[in-house]
């Protein structure tokens, strides 16, 4: 098989593959690159820095705290609140190449500096000293958004038996108080829900495109040299180059949903030719306008899943092109012909299923697997389509 020369010069199973997955890449990209811009949602996650507590009396003995407060801290608010943290190796390195002292990471002008560079919204630090068994700890958190010191807290506990129960805490008391710039679990949650429900009563209207592969199942291709009262089928070609553009209508009853579809299939193939050794070539095009129904079925977190059935009619044809061969066949009016044009037109009713993966409110990747049945009126036809795409919330 070889598609047309405006996709690919020749055909291979590589060639095949790379137009496609070329084609979609080009198109995923551009959209995604839109559907990505910059913009504000109630649920964007905090951005948080977190820099090691320090031990500002140098005190071998309780060194070690350093990374357990530090840690305790991290492993609390990552218990309690959702926000994305800057990840602890990078910020050191960073501090290093920009000159910044880790030994001075619990400084107010440190952590000032660096949530400014970072582009981080909170910063917390802080540092330790013990005397007369008492560890006494100092927090301080920073707005760096408002470019603020949002709160200083100050801790004492037993440096005994008891000084990881003093660590427990200290990140107790963090937590309390990041209530006032980090959303708790909960609420994240809450958010989550709230603006995907707004999106969705807001614009229920969806834009798909995809592109992918379509196989003829039956019946099955002409396996002989073809004659002159051969009528080249779909079937023939075996398999096909697709791409699809639809609309969806969320939410038309409860959890149905209408949509509409245009789709174009292309493919060439060589085919012999009797009394000829040279082969002929084969082109099919097919154009499709397609409605249905669907509905949405629950998924697990981000994933969904939805059946659909959909009724329409293909626009299309296949041809033959004799030009190469040196003994043509005989046309209808009984002279040498050049080429053979058949109708490959018919009303078709295809089922499927569409599974998406959610990477926003507004983008869905998608991937779909569709049946389809043309009704010729001496024959039916049946192919499958496997296709990759993605849903864009208008």
């Amino acid at each position: 098989m070889r598609f047309p020369d405006d996709i690919c010069s020749q055909f291979s199973g590589e060639v095949f593959i790379k137009a496609a997955v070329t084609t979609f890449l080009r198109l995923f990209t551009a959209l995604l690159f839109i559907c990505s811009c910059p913009k504000i949602t109630a649920a964007d996650l905090k951005r948080v820095l977190i820099l090691d507590f320090k031990n500002i009396e140098d005190d071998e003995n309780y060194q070690y705290l350093e990374a357990s407060i530090t840690d305790a801290v991290r492993e609390m608010l990552k218990g309690k609140f959702e926000f994305q943290e800057y990840p602890r190796e990078e910020a050191i390195n960073f501090a290093q190449a920009n000159l910044f002292m880790t030994d001075e990471f619990h400084t107010q002008s440190v952590a000032f500096q660096m949530g400014l560079l970072l582009k981080q919204d909170v910063v917390i630090n802080g540092s330790y000293s013990v005397e007369n068994e008492t560890i006494t700890t100092e927090i301080r958190i920073f707005d760096i958004g408002n470019r603020k010191l949002l709160k200083t807290i100050e801790v004492t506990g037993p440096a005994s038996s008891q000084i990881f129960a003093s660590v427990g805490v200290i990140a107790e008391r963090i937590a309390e108080e990041c209530q006032a710039v980090l959303p708790n679990k909960d609420e994240w949650k809450r958010m989550l829900a709230e603006e995907k429900q707004t999106a969705v009563a807001s614009t229920p209207n969806l834009l798909t495109i995809s592109t992918g592969i379509s196989a003829f199942s039956f019946p099955s291709g002409n396996q002989g040299q073809l004659t002159s009262d051969t009528i080249l089928k779909p079937g023939d070609f075996g398999s096909a180059l697709t791409f699809q553009l639809g609309y969806i209508r969320n939410n038309v009853y409860r959890s149905f949903y209408a949509l509409g579809n245009l789709g174009y299939q292309t493919a060439s193939k060589d085919f012999a030719v009797e009394n000829n050794v040279q082969k002929a070539q084969g082109k099919l095009t097919l154009v499709s306008i397609r409605a249905g129904i669907g509905y949405e079925m629950p998924g697990y977190q981000r994933f969904n899943w939805s059946p659909f059935a959909a009724a329409g009619y293909y626009f299309g044809e296949t041809s033959l092109n004799y030009d190469n061969l040196p003994r043509k066949p005989l046309g209808v009016d009984s002279q040498p012909a050049n080429s053979a044009l058949f109708t490959a037109s018919a009303p078709a009713l295809t089922f499927g299923i569409r599974s998406g993966f959610e990477i926003n409110s507004m983008v869905t990747l998608e991937l779909i697997t569709e049946y389809t049945n043309l009704f010729y009126a001496n024959n039916v036809s049946g192919f499958v389509v496997f296709s990759g795409g993605m849903t864009l919330r208008l």
